[in-house]
């Protein structure tokens, strides 16, 4: 399969941040939309898309090369994401979406830049992305099922991949999702206020470089702020509910799932699953659980997690992505 000609990858301010398709002004045209990669680390299944008919950017993990992991974890994934966008992105609405991690790492992003006094985020596009949080433990039958390569893909990539995914599972295993309105879960407010502390603290004592746009480190320092302050009992807030936290809904979100679970080669143990497919038999995979307001739509998608972007899928799943670019765009 040729590559959509609308396809024109090219670094943009930062190389691991490419321009994948050229679509209409930020000005005149629909909101961009920037991709996230997934556990592998490669953006290179976004560049296998139709036409999107917007700008599309695509975000490749900055350590795949090196295959190191990030200590602390999603959090400062986001952050150092964050500015990649705002070099791009500085005003106006914006889509945020990924396969897999990406679609994690979307809603982080997300919840930094939800009080960023230039950019709105319009939605995310979760593309077969769990919500584990509240995935049942069964680490004794998870195999790590390793993702479909095209031909072409060298070796040596290969395994960058398969060690950036070790990386991306102790990054999603130490991950709490961020707190908003309605999450209807105390231990996840408690949870989530510990690592922002950490997280929070490595910046101040100097252990981890401050993002380079100065707005978004207050935003960060906010975002914990809120997680800490109480408030007063009348209007409905506590100390783990704080009075902002109260106002901020979630990013709506459009969740695109496979239906078809990963096939198992080990017949020996018919009860192991692939890491990806805990949650398959719920719906919304998980995100009912963690807040039942953030995915207002659900489309399915041929194929197992390792297939969506597969040649025979390429047009289905391009179509999906495109629709709930739309629903968002509307608000319905």
């Amino acid at each position: 399969m040729s590559i959509n000609p609308t396809v024109q990858p090219e670094p943009v301010e930062d190389e691991h941040l490419s321009l994948v398709q050229v679509g209409p002004s930020c000005r005149n045209g629909p909101p961009p939309l920037v991709l996230i990669h997934d556990g592998g680390g490669t953006s290179v299944s976004y560049f296998y898309l139709n036409s999107l008919d917007r700008q599309v950017y695509a975000i490749q993990n900055p350590r795949f090369y090196a295959a190191e992991p990030w200590e602390y974890g999603i959090l400062e994934m986001a952050q150092v994401y964050a500015d990649f966008i705002l070099s791009v992105v500085p005003a106006g609405p914006l889509l945020l979406g990924g396969w897999s991690l990406g679609g994690l790492l979307s809603l982080e992003i997300a919840s930094i830049l939800a009080g960023h006094p230039s950019v709105r985020i319009v939605g995310i596009v979760m593309i077969d992305s769990i919500c584990t949080y509240h995935a049942p433990k069964l680490n004794h039958n998870l195999t790590n099922y390793g993702p479909v390569f095209r031909d072409i893909t060298l070796e040596d990539t290969r395994k960058l991949v398969a060690q950036n995914m070790r990386h991306a599972v102790t990054a999603v295993n130490n991950w709490i999702p961020p707190a908003f309105r309605a999450c209807g879960d105390a231990d996840l407010y408690l949870r989530r206020r510990e690592i922002e502390k950490d997280f929070v603290s490595a910046i101040k004592e100097g252990k981890l470089a401050p993002s380079k746009n100065s707005t978004l480190t207050k935003l960060i320092y906010e975002r914990y702020e809120d997680l800490v302050e109480g408030a007063a009992p009348d209007d409905g807030a506590s100390p783990t509910r704080p009075r902002r936290l109260l106002q901020r809904s979630p990013p709506r979100t459009v969740l695109l799932r496979c239906l078809k679970q990963v096939p198992m080669t080990e017949p020996e143990n018919p009860e192991t699953t692939s890491r990806v497919d805990i949650m398959r038999k719920q719906e919304k995979l998980g995100w009912e659980r963690y807040n039942d307001e953030m995915i207002t739509a659900v489309f399915d998608l041929p194929g197992h997690h390792f297939e969506i972007f597969a040649d025979e899928h390429i047009d289905d799943v391009t179509a999906k992505i495109k629709q709930a670019c739309a629903i968002l765009e509307r608000g319905t």
